[in-house]
């Protein structure tokens, strides 16, 4: 029982917990049993609350026109969590890019974070991409969702250290079973397009960077093709460049990966990329993605 003096009407609200599992093989550990009765699927939520009643025996009022005070009642003894965002042993001191609850596109659904390590202090900062499915989709749907998100991650874990990718150092649940937080090291890097935008003090790309930049980027996709990775979007957007001059790949989020899957990350692929990037075989369509590396050509125009 939570004792409220928020209004007149409403002397005090009844509490009870309720366990929503978000998934078919979401599982409870609950060694007391204390949960187990009030425990229910996502999907059976609605019937569950119809039928619900409560456990008390005191007397059940009308609360039409009392959720306010309800919501504030309630307030008064659970706050939200404050403080910077965590994710594992990961914690956020810059919010690059958030993601709103209710975007449409996976692409959108992607937060980004500047991260350290509190017990490492000295280790540097990290890029934290923290990928969300919409627990409500169909379940065909919502597993491809998931897969799409584990894609880059079985690309970089096959790929051995090379300067010129991003490395991708850990990958962290979510809390809420929602997602996962990918993290990649923090390589203080410009992404091309950045950098092709000359303006200001931002000097144009010379010759010679843009001999570097060229080098680099096919450097990266040869340690890729030597372990059958195919990126599959090398854009401006998907390369970085750093303030040496060297550039790095990242986004693998449509890489082929050489493993036989059924999926739509070709198809994905070919849609979100832009014509001007696209290798001259695919551009009849996604079916001219090679799965073989040994004929993979280069992409479309850089600088």
């Amino acid at each position: 029982m939570r004792q409220s003096s928020v209004s007149h009407q409403l002397g005090s609200v009844w509490c009870e917990e309720l366990v929503i599992l978000p998934y078919e093989d979401s599982r409870l550990i609950d060694p007391d049993g204390k949960d187990e009765k009030n425990t229910v699927l996502l999907k059976d939520l609605v019937p569950f609350l119809r039928r619900h009643r409560p456990s008390t025996s005191a007397p059940v009022m009308d609360i039409t026109g009392l959720h306010e005070e309800i919501a504030r009642a309630l307030g008064a003894v659970s706050k939200p969590s404050s403080g910077p965002r965590r994710f594992g042993i990961y914690e956020s001191v810059e919010a690059l890019a958030e993601a709103g609850s209710d975007a449409a596109d996976d692409a959108d659904r992607v937060s980004v974070y500047r991260a350290v390590r509190p017990d490492q202090p000295n280790t540097g900062t990290y890029l934290v991409q923290v990928h969300t499915v919409d627990p409500l989709l169909p379940e065909e749907e919502h597993t491809r969702a998931r897969e799409k998100i584990g894609n880059p991650l079985q690309a970089l874990n096959k790929l051995p250290p090379s300067r010129n990718i991003v490395p991708c150092v850990d990958v962290v649940p979510l809390d809420d079973e929602t997602g996962y937080a990918v993290v990649l090291k923090d390589v203080q890097a410009e992404a091309l397009r950045v950098r092709m935008s000359a303006g200001g003090d931002r000097p144009v790309l010379g010759a010679d960077a843009k001999r570097r930049v060229v080098s680099g980027v096919l450097s990266g996709l040869a340690v890729a093709h030597g372990y059958r990775v195919v990126h599959r979007h090398i854009t401006p957007d998907t390369v970085l460049v750093a303030r040496n001059g060297t550039a790095m790949i990242t986004g693998f989020d449509y890489a082929h990966t050489g493993q036989p899957r059924v999926g739509t990350v070709a198809i994905n692929a070919y849609e979100r990329h832009e014509a001007a990037y696209l290798a001259p075989e695919c551009l009849a369509g996604p079916q001219g993605f090679s799965k073989d590396v040994g004929h993979v050509r280069g992409g479309g125009p850089l600088p």
